[in-house]
């Protein structure tokens, strides 16, 4: 009776005593199974790093669609003396599509976002005397 070969395993240590036997050496053989998700059939780990790619982009998606709608709800500057600068801004720096300017609430600051369409929010207008039009050098 011959002997089947010592299964290393690619350890720096011998295997076990039941790991020569030729029963030990048939368990061993791989198996080809089909569901089996390997990383060269370019899974990458299959459903956990969807899961981990939901998980850390869902503060980037509710922040797009909070942007997306207050875009949509907040008044527009069609007139005046933003909106003339606006488009004096667009032509000298050759923009394709002009910016969007929006009138925000009470309590909104400066702001912009959008790359294929611009917007640029701005504070409501002051109730006092002090609302000087815009300059250029402020812009």
């Amino acid at each position: 009776m011959t002997r089947a070969p010592a299964l290393s395993f690619g350890l720096p240590f011998p295997p076990p005593a039941h790991a020569n036997s030729p029963k030990a050496a048939a368990k061993i053989t791989p198996t080809t199974n089909s569901s089996a998700h390997h990383a060269s059939d370019g899974s990458y780990g299959g459903d956990r790093l969807g899961v981990g790619q939901r998980y850390l982009s869902a503060p980037i998606f509710i922040s797009v669609i909070g942007l997306w709608r207050m875009g949509r709800r907040l008044p527009r500057i069609v007139g005046g003396s933003w909106a003339h600068l606006s488009r004096e801004l667009t032509l000298e720096m050759k923009l394709k599509r002009p910016v969007v300017l929006l009138r925000g609430g009470p309590k909104a600051m400066p702001m912009t976002w959008g790359f294929f369409r611009p917007k640029l929010l701005l504070p409501p207008k002051p109730k006092t005397g002090r609302g000087a039009p815009p300059r250029r050098d402020d812009a």
